[in-house]
């Protein structure tokens, strides 16, 4: 079995460089965004992330199964970000990626993330960019770089 399933705070020297890596990667990817990794009500997104994916932690048992956790949960939460005339085909767009054979178990999954989202999380703006996952020895470190405002898509 995998690590503790808790995400646990590192060191501070841990957390700092695993941020200072996100930073990196994220100005190298979206140049000129002004990312944050809290909201104005000074929430960390990761902790708002880590609310957000909590009825799905079941599928998380290895490494490999929480940084899909992540990466689908970001996917879904970002695809709220749309209007609601163009989630369809931006879903169905994301979907033809997909294995053929997992497609519609994948589909279930991000429809009831996007349904969480918008009945738990609807005020919440903010376009994730990306994240950095550190393994602190006993457990996990999350840290998420987001668009410091709403982005309209």
């Amino acid at each position: 079995m995998a690590k503790s399933k808790n995400i646990r705070k590192n060191p501070r020297s841990q957390r700092r460089a695993a941020n200072r890596s996100l930073r990196k990667k994220i100005k190298k990817t979206f140049p000129g965004h002004i990312t944050a990794n809290s909201t104005e009500d000074d929430i960390k997104m990761s902790e708002i992330l880590e609310q957000f994916m909590e009825p799905f932690r079941d599928f998380d048992e290895t490494e490999d199964a929480f940084r899909k956790l992540i990466t689908l949960s970001i996917l879904s939460w970002n695809m709220m970000l749309f209007p609601e005339k163009d989630r369809k085909a931006k879903l169905e767009g994301l979907l033809t990626s997909f294995p053929e054979d997992i497609r519609r178990e994948g589909r279930g999954i991000i429809e009831q993330m996007m349904s969480r989202k918008e009945r738990f999380f609807s005020n919440y703006k903010r376009t994730i960019l990306g994240y950095e996952l550190t393994d602190t020895g006993d457990g996990w470190h999350l840290s998420v770089a987001s668009t410091a405002s709403s982005v309209q898509g």
